[in-house]
């Protein structure tokens, strides 16, 4: 089913004739050391904004080169065309946003060319947040004593 919904998602792009995409980038690492890849595009069609999960897949490395060998064998793969990626979109870690190797300068060196890279704004906030409630002791105090009632 979920081989369905990609196709229909993926013809939706092309048959569109969307000009340019944003990747969306973002993973876990499980109990068992395998790194969780999600991988999605947000593109404008009909002067609507769309974001749509391409795949999610996993890795035993989660080095910068793997990641970004990844992302570009997942476009290519779901018959998206990287010539139309407008720009990136991932956390602020160092192996996805570093200048020096980070997996938006190796796509960008894959691509030769510019494809800027927009650190996710619900990262941002998670940031501001976590900062927030290490500075106020009561707020910590708060979500201590509720996390303890979501194991019941």
């Amino acid at each position: 089913m979920s081989e369905v919904v990609r196709e229909e998602i993926i013809f939706e792009i092309l048959d569109a004739d969307v000009p340019w995409f944003t990747l969306l980038e973002d993973g876990t690492r499980d109990r068992n050391n395998i790194e969780h890849v999600s991988i999605g595009i947000r593109y404008v069609r009909k002067g609507k904004v769309f974001e749509s999960l391409v795949n999610v897949a996993t890795t035993l490395s989660s080095d910068a080169k793997t990641m970004a060998n990844l992302t570009l064998e997942i476009l290519r793969n779901n018959g998206l065309d990287s010539k139309r990626l407008l720009s990136q979109c991932y956390d602020g870690a160092s192996v996805m946003s570093g200048r020096k190797g980070g997996v938006q300068t190796l796509i960008q060196e894959e691509l030769h060319r510019k494809v800027p890279y927009v650190h996710c704004f619900n990262h941002r906030l998670h940031l501001v947040i976590m900062k927030l409630i290490s500075e106020v002791p009561e707020l910590k105090i708060f979500l201590t004593n509720v996390e303890c009632y979501t194991y019941f």
